[in-house]
C-alpha cells in the first residue's frame, strides 16, 4: 500500500495562501514576529505576555551530591516566546550553552482557572505537564516528578519580579515534608525593542 497511511489516494497540493489566511490574524507575521493576544483568548493570557520575546540570560544550578544540593553550573542561555494557537497561547523556547534545548506550550483553562504547560526537552529527552497559576505576583507552576531511584517530590517552578524588561526563574524541589531548596535560577533581560 502506498500513499498517506497506507492509503493509495494522493493528497491535493497545498496552496500556501489558502492554509496562511486560515483566519488567523494573532499569528507570527513580519509585522509582529512574536504573535498577538487574541482578544477572545482568555484575560489571563497577560499573565504570561511579560516573557514574550526574545531574552539573554544567566542560569545557576545545583546538582544533589553527597547528600545535598551544591552548586554544579553557571552559563549563558536565550530564552525566546511567541504567541500560537491564533493567540490563544504561548510558545517558548530556552537554550543553554551547555546543549540544551527546551519547549514550553502554555494554555490557559477557564473551565479549571488553571493554566497548563507542556514542557519537553532534549540533552537528555524528558517531558512533563505542570499546573500553573498566578500567587501573589508570581507565576508558579508545579508537577509530580520521581527519580529513577523513587524518589517522589513536587517540582515547583517560579516566574518572579516580572517586568516588560526581565524576570527572574527559579526551580525548586518540594519534599513530601513540604520544605523546599531552590535548585535553579535563571535571570532574563530582553534583547528585542
Amino acid at each position: 500500500m502506498g500513499g498517506v497511511f497506507g492509503c493509495r489516494s494522493q493528497l491535493p497540493p497545498v496552496d500556501e495562501n489558502v492554509v496562511v489566511g486560515l483566519g488567523e490574524p494573532y499569528r507570527v507575521i513580519d509585522e509582529y514576529p512574536f504573535g498577538l493576544p487574541n482578544p477572545r483568548a482568555p484575560a489571563e493570557i497577560a499573565q504570561y505576555a511579560f516573557m514574550v520575546g526574545s531574552f539573554s540570560c544567566r542560569l545557576e544550578d545545583k546538582e544533589f551530591r553527597d547528600g545535598g544540593w551544591v552548586p554544579a553550573r553557571e552559563g549563558n542561555a536565550i530564552w525566546r516566546a511567541q504567541y500560537v494557537m491564533n493567540g490563544h497561547a504561548i510558545l517558548d523556547e530556552f537554550r543553554d550553552e551547555w546543549g540544551s534545548k527546551n519547549v514550553n506550550v502554555r494554555v490557559y483553562s477557564e473551565e479549571t482557572e488553571r493554566w497548563y504547560v507542556h514542557w519537553t526537552a532534549v540533552s537528555p529527552t524528558t517531558g512533563a505537564i505542570f499546573e500553573a497559576r498566578e500567587v501573589d505576583g508570581a507565576m508558579v507552576m508545579e508537577s509530580a516528578q520521581s527519580t529513577a531511584s523513587g524518589f517522589v517530590y513536587v517540582q515547583r517552578i517560579s516566574f518572579k519580579d516580572m517586568t516588560n524588561d526581565q524576570y527572574l526563574w527559579t526551580s525548586e524541589v518540594v519534599y513530601e515534608n513540604g520544605t523546599s531548596v531552590v535548585i535553579g535560577s535563571i535571570h532574563c533581560v530582553r534583547d528585542d525593542p
